[in-house]
């Protein structure tokens, strides 16, 4: 079987000779002179001459492929980020951009040329982004993986300067000797979350008229009695039911009556403080949270106010027709008139329906 030399073992045997004996090559040379008499010539080449060779040698046949593979393999990877759903952003241990793909380019508003070299926190927000540093330093100095390895959610900073969500996940890569870079996955999330709020504010929130519907009112009140049992100070309970709600509602028609609650509910709403509660429970029944007060004046202010913003004309629909209601008003104290929240609900109920028999007022509990 003939022996078979590749280009590698050709080369290896070249050196060996160069390298190992170092010294200078002999070559003989035959020549023919014209009057017919020949002649041997001794020739030499020194290693320069011989290792220049070798480098066209090894350029040609090595190197020169080598290259062409490692831009073929480069960019087939490019071409597999940029083909990729999720945004990937690459980092040096400095937090500098290496790579940028298309999805990321399209969810920042960025080009790849605007970011890389430049530190990953300019698709931050500050909040997330002072902290970026002290989370990288962190891992590469203790290996507590805060952030590699684990989804998060967080928000995000496009070019034009708004904020989005994303979901998160950072994974390291093991460079040649100690260094690392680190590849981080972000998926855009905007309609997840906004799907997730839809859902709670259909759980939570009166779809008419935007308030906090009855499960609301009820988390609202129990996390109010907790603080005022902890921090020793009275709250109030208002509980409204409309009067003639029913006959504009009949003589005006449903959607005249849907009108008529939400301008009742915006009317409220601007009569209260930021930290007070109004609910709709049900129907045209209406309550409000004031979660502290001074005194029992200080709820009973608030019901002349909503009794007389309720007192003044409403006009509905295209027409703008006129129409007229009232609310009557029961108010319960905690802890003076209740000790839980259901007694406390019940206690100003009470206290309503004690209104209701005269119209337009309000009353205390009777405890």
């Amino acid at each position: 079987m003939p022996l078979q030399f590749s280009p590698v073992r050709i080369f290896i045997s070249l050196l060996a000779l160069v390298f190992c004996f170092e010294i200078a090559m002999m070559f003989f040379l035959h020549y023919v002179l014209p009057h017919g008499s020949s002649i041997w010539v001794q020739a030499t080449a020194d290693a320069g001459l011989l290792t220049a060779i070798l480098s066209v040698f090894v350029w040609r046949l090595i190197v020169r492929p080598l290259r062409f593979a490692l831009a073929s393999e480069a960019a087939r990877a490019r071409a597999v980020m940029d083909t990729a759903a999720e945004g990937i952003v690459i980092i040096d241990e400095r937090g500098a951009v290496e790579s940028f793909n298309r999805a990321a380019e399209h969810m920042f508003g960025y080009e790849v040329r605007e970011v890389i070299g430049r530190n990953v926190k300019i698709l931050m927000p500050e909040l997330h982004a002072s902290a970026h540093d002290g989370y990288i330093a962190r891992y590469l100095r203790t290996g507590e993986a805060h952030v590699i390895g684990q989804p998060r959610e967080l928000s995000a900073l496009r070019k034009d300067g708004t904020e989005f969500p994303i979901e998160l996940n950072v994974t390291e890569i093991r460079l040649m000797g100690d260094e690392r870079c680190f590849t981080g996955i972000l998926r855009d999330i905007t309609e997840r979350k906004q799907a997730e709020e839809r859902i709670k504010a259909l759980a939570h929130y009166d779809s008419l008229t935007g308030l906090p519907n009855r499960a609301l009112f009820y988390d609202r009140l129990r996390q109010a009695i907790g603080l005022a049992k902890r921090d020793r100070h009275e709250l109030a309970l208002l509980y409204l039911d409309l009067d003639k709600f029913k006959a504009v509602n009949d003589t005006l028609g449903h959607p005249a009556g849907d009108e008529l609650l939400t301008r009742t509910a915006e009317r409220v709403r601007r009569l209260v403080r930021e930290s007070d509660t109004v609910a709709r429970i049900g129907g045209d029944e209406f309550t409000v949270i004031l979660p502290k007060i001074a005194s029992r004046q200080d709820a009973a202010d608030v019901a002349k106010k909503i009794i007389g913003a309720l007192s003044a004309p409403f006009h509905l629909g295209e027409q703008k027709q006129e129409a007229r209601i009232g609310t009557s008003i029961g108010i319960a104290i905690y802890p003076a008139d209740a000790q839980d929240m259901d007694e406390l609900v019940k206690a100003a109920d009470t206290a309503m329906y004690n209104a209701k028999q005269i119209r337009n007022v309000y009353r205390f509990c009777a405890a």
